[in-house]
Protein backbone atom coordinates (compact mmCIF):
# COMPACT_ATOMS: atom_id res chain seq x y z
CA UNK A 1 0.00 0.00 0.00
CA UNK A 2 2.53 2.32 0.94
CA UNK A 3 4.57 1.57 -2.94
CA UNK A 4 1.10 2.44 -4.18
CA UNK A 5 1.21 6.02 -2.41
CA UNK A 6 4.38 6.10 -3.44
CA UNK A 7 4.05 5.71 -7.42
CA UNK A 8 0.79 8.31 -6.67
CA UNK A 9 2.72 10.87 -5.37
CA UNK A 10 5.42 10.76 -7.91
CA UNK A 11 2.99 10.69 -10.92
CA UNK A 12 1.21 14.02 -9.71
CA UNK A 13 4.33 15.58 -9.20
CA UNK A 14 5.41 14.47 -12.64
CA UNK A 15 2.06 15.61 -14.25
CA UNK A 16 2.53 19.55 -12.10
CA UNK A 17 6.39 19.77 -13.54
CA UNK A 18 4.88 18.84 -17.14
CA UNK A 19 2.17 21.79 -16.59
CA UNK A 20 4.95 24.09 -15.48
CA UNK A 21 6.85 23.59 -18.19
CA UNK A 22 3.54 23.87 -20.59
CA UNK A 23 2.85 26.82 -18.79
CA UNK A 24 6.37 28.30 -19.39
CA UNK A 25 6.49 27.76 -23.04
CA UNK A 26 2.86 29.51 -23.34
CA UNK A 27 3.79 32.57 -21.34
CA UNK A 28 7.44 32.73 -23.86
CA UNK A 29 5.17 32.50 -27.28
CA UNK A 30 2.77 35.33 -25.24
CA UNK A 31 5.84 37.39 -24.92
CA UNK A 32 7.25 36.78 -28.71
CA UNK A 33 3.26 37.92 -30.21
CA UNK A 34 3.29 41.38 -28.02
CA UNK A 35 6.50 42.26 -29.04
CA UNK A 36 6.51 41.36 -32.50
CA UNK A 37 3.08 43.37 -32.56
CA UNK A 38 4.62 46.44 -30.54
CA UNK A 39 7.79 45.81 -32.59
CA UNK A 40 10.07 47.06 -28.90
CA UNK A 41 7.63 49.87 -28.19
CA UNK A 42 5.56 49.97 -24.66
CA UNK A 43 1.91 50.28 -26.77
CA UNK A 44 0.95 48.78 -29.33
CA UNK A 45 0.72 50.50 -32.54
CA UNK A 46 -1.71 52.69 -33.84
CA UNK A 47 -3.85 53.80 -37.00
CA UNK A 48 -4.40 57.37 -37.18
CA UNK A 49 -6.30 56.76 -40.27
CA UNK A 50 -9.96 57.93 -40.34
CA UNK A 51 -12.48 55.82 -41.71
CA UNK A 52 -10.14 53.49 -43.04
CA UNK A 53 -12.98 50.84 -44.23
CA UNK A 54 -15.16 51.20 -46.66
CA UNK A 55 -18.05 49.95 -44.54
CA UNK A 56 -17.74 53.09 -42.36
CA UNK A 57 -17.62 55.41 -45.17
CA UNK A 58 -20.84 53.94 -46.36
CA UNK A 59 -22.78 53.75 -43.22
CA UNK A 60 -25.31 56.81 -42.67
CA UNK A 61 -23.17 58.88 -39.85
CA UNK A 62 -20.71 59.31 -42.35
CA UNK A 63 -20.95 63.35 -42.17
CA UNK A 64 -19.15 66.07 -44.96
CA UNK A 65 -16.83 66.86 -41.67
CA UNK A 66 -15.69 63.26 -42.15
CA UNK A 67 -15.41 63.46 -45.84
CA UNK A 68 -13.48 66.50 -45.65
CA UNK A 69 -11.04 64.89 -42.94
CA UNK A 70 -10.95 61.71 -44.91
CA UNK A 71 -9.98 63.69 -48.32
CA UNK A 72 -7.15 65.67 -45.98
CA UNK A 73 -5.33 63.04 -44.89
CA UNK A 74 -5.17 60.67 -48.70
CA UNK A 75 -3.78 64.35 -49.67
CA UNK A 76 -0.93 64.12 -46.83
CA UNK A 77 0.14 60.89 -47.90
CA UNK A 78 1.51 62.39 -51.09
CA UNK A 79 4.98 62.70 -51.03
CA UNK A 80 6.40 65.99 -52.37
CA UNK A 81 10.25 66.38 -54.40
CA UNK A 82 12.24 66.56 -50.80
CA UNK A 83 10.65 63.41 -49.56
CA UNK A 84 11.44 61.14 -47.96
CA UNK A 85 13.76 63.78 -46.12
CA UNK A 86 17.72 61.71 -45.61
CA UNK A 87 19.23 62.24 -42.34
CA UNK A 88 22.43 61.83 -42.88
CA UNK A 89 23.28 61.38 -38.87
CA UNK A 90 20.47 59.07 -38.76
CA UNK A 91 21.60 56.38 -41.17
CA UNK A 92 22.80 53.65 -39.18
CA UNK A 93 25.66 52.63 -41.22
CA UNK A 94 28.62 52.60 -40.01
CA UNK A 95 32.27 53.96 -42.13
CA UNK A 96 33.16 50.68 -44.09
CA UNK A 97 29.79 50.40 -45.46
CA UNK A 98 29.16 54.25 -46.29
CA UNK A 99 32.43 54.66 -48.22
CA UNK A 100 30.75 51.15 -50.38
CA UNK A 101 27.35 52.52 -50.79
CA UNK A 102 28.20 56.18 -51.94
CA UNK A 103 28.71 55.51 -55.48
CA UNK A 104 25.61 53.80 -55.63
CA UNK A 105 23.44 55.82 -53.70
CA UNK A 106 24.90 58.84 -55.94
CA UNK A 107 23.93 56.80 -59.03
CA UNK A 108 20.90 55.90 -57.55
CA UNK A 109 20.26 59.85 -57.06
CA UNK A 110 21.02 60.72 -60.73
CA UNK A 111 18.61 57.65 -62.21
CA UNK A 112 15.63 59.36 -59.58
CA UNK A 113 15.94 62.76 -61.23
CA UNK A 114 16.16 61.48 -64.87
CA UNK A 115 12.61 60.30 -64.05
CA UNK A 116 12.75 56.50 -64.10
CA UNK A 117 10.48 54.54 -62.05
CA UNK A 118 10.86 54.25 -58.55
CA UNK A 119 10.23 50.50 -59.15
CA UNK A 120 13.41 50.43 -61.80
CA UNK A 121 15.22 52.58 -59.84
CA UNK A 122 15.06 50.76 -56.91
CA UNK A 123 15.62 47.50 -58.31
CA UNK A 124 18.68 48.93 -60.15
CA UNK A 125 19.78 50.03 -56.70
CA UNK A 126 19.23 46.73 -55.11
CA UNK A 127 21.02 44.33 -57.53
CA UNK A 128 23.85 46.35 -59.26
CA UNK A 129 25.69 46.06 -55.60
CA UNK A 130 25.64 42.30 -55.89
CA UNK A 131 26.47 42.20 -59.20
CA UNK A 132 29.41 44.26 -58.22
CA UNK A 133 30.42 42.18 -55.51
CA UNK A 134 30.04 39.07 -57.13
CA UNK A 135 32.09 39.98 -59.77
CA UNK A 136 34.85 41.51 -57.92
CA UNK A 137 34.80 37.49 -55.87
CA UNK A 138 35.01 35.53 -59.26
CA UNK A 139 37.64 37.73 -61.01
CA UNK A 140 39.48 37.57 -57.34
CA UNK A 141 39.26 34.13 -57.18
CA UNK A 142 40.26 33.84 -61.15
CA UNK A 143 43.58 36.00 -60.28
CA UNK A 144 44.71 33.70 -57.62
CA UNK A 145 44.16 30.40 -59.47
CA UNK A 146 46.37 32.18 -61.94
CA UNK A 147 48.79 33.71 -59.64
CA UNK A 148 49.20 31.04 -57.04
CA UNK A 149 48.24 27.67 -58.33
CA UNK A 150 49.61 25.11 -56.14
CA UNK A 151 53.02 23.29 -56.94
CA UNK A 152 55.24 20.70 -55.78
CA UNK A 153 57.46 23.52 -53.95
CA UNK A 154 54.60 24.92 -52.36
CA UNK A 155 52.30 22.22 -51.38
CA UNK A 156 49.50 25.09 -50.43
CA UNK A 157 46.70 26.17 -52.42
CA UNK A 158 44.17 24.90 -54.87
CA UNK A 159 45.31 22.45 -57.53
CA UNK A 160 44.47 23.38 -61.28
CA UNK A 161 44.36 21.26 -63.89
CA UNK A 162 43.01 21.29 -67.53
CA UNK A 163 41.67 18.48 -69.14
CA UNK A 164 44.57 16.05 -69.53
CA UNK A 165 45.04 12.63 -71.58
CA UNK A 166 43.40 11.05 -68.59
CA UNK A 167 40.04 12.48 -68.97
CA UNK A 168 40.82 12.40 -73.37
CA UNK A 169 41.51 8.41 -73.46
CA UNK A 170 37.51 8.02 -72.79
CA UNK A 171 37.08 9.65 -76.21
CA UNK A 172 37.05 6.71 -79.04
CA UNK A 173 38.91 7.74 -82.15
CA UNK A 174 41.57 9.77 -80.04
CA UNK A 175 45.52 9.36 -80.06
CA UNK A 176 45.34 9.22 -76.30
CA UNK A 177 42.16 6.36 -76.85
CA UNK A 178 44.68 4.38 -79.36
CA UNK A 179 47.46 4.14 -76.57
CA UNK A 180 45.16 3.20 -74.00
CA UNK A 181 44.03 0.40 -75.92
CA UNK A 182 47.79 -0.60 -76.87
CA UNK A 183 49.12 -0.35 -73.18
CA UNK A 184 50.97 2.29 -73.58
CA UNK A 185 49.15 5.37 -71.89
CA UNK A 186 50.49 4.86 -68.18
CA UNK A 187 53.64 4.36 -69.44
CA UNK A 188 53.64 8.88 -69.95
CA UNK A 189 54.52 11.41 -67.92
CA UNK A 190 50.86 13.71 -68.97
CA UNK A 191 49.22 10.67 -67.29
CA UNK A 192 50.11 12.25 -63.79
CA UNK A 193 49.91 15.38 -61.98
CA UNK A 194 53.17 16.39 -61.03
CA UNK A 195 52.34 19.87 -60.06
CA UNK A 196 54.88 21.44 -62.60
CA UNK A 197 57.45 19.18 -61.30
CA UNK A 198 58.46 17.97 -65.11
CA UNK A 199 58.46 21.96 -65.71
CA UNK A 200 60.90 22.69 -63.20
CA UNK A 201 64.32 24.64 -63.92
CA UNK A 202 66.56 23.50 -61.54
CA UNK A 203 68.26 20.18 -60.87
CA UNK A 204 67.27 18.71 -64.22
CA UNK A 205 70.51 17.09 -64.98
CA UNK A 206 70.27 14.01 -66.41
CA UNK A 207 72.38 12.25 -64.43
CA UNK A 208 70.70 13.21 -61.20
CA UNK A 209 68.92 10.16 -59.81
CA UNK A 210 66.95 9.06 -57.22
CA UNK A 211 68.36 7.79 -53.70
CA UNK A 212 66.67 4.27 -54.91
CA UNK A 213 68.76 3.99 -57.86
CA UNK A 214 72.26 4.98 -56.12
CA UNK A 215 73.68 8.22 -54.49
CA UNK A 216 75.14 9.68 -57.97
CA UNK A 217 75.40 13.01 -58.08
CA UNK A 218 76.91 14.96 -61.36
CA UNK A 219 78.43 11.77 -63.51
CA UNK A 220 80.28 10.90 -60.13
CA UNK A 221 79.18 7.37 -57.83
CA UNK A 222 80.03 7.90 -54.17
CA UNK A 223 81.71 5.10 -53.07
Amino acid sequence: KMADNKSVAQRSVSSVDAIKKMEKELYREALMRDYDLKRGSKYPPMSIEPFPYERQRLSGNYTDADRALRKQWLQDQILTDREPVHVERWMRRNIFRRIWNAPFDALDRALTRTGLPLSATYGIRFALPKLVAGLAAIYALCLHLKVAPRTWETGVGMVVTQANAVTRMSVPGTAEWERFQNGEFYRSKESFDDLGFSKRSAMRDETLLTSAAGPQMNGTVNQ
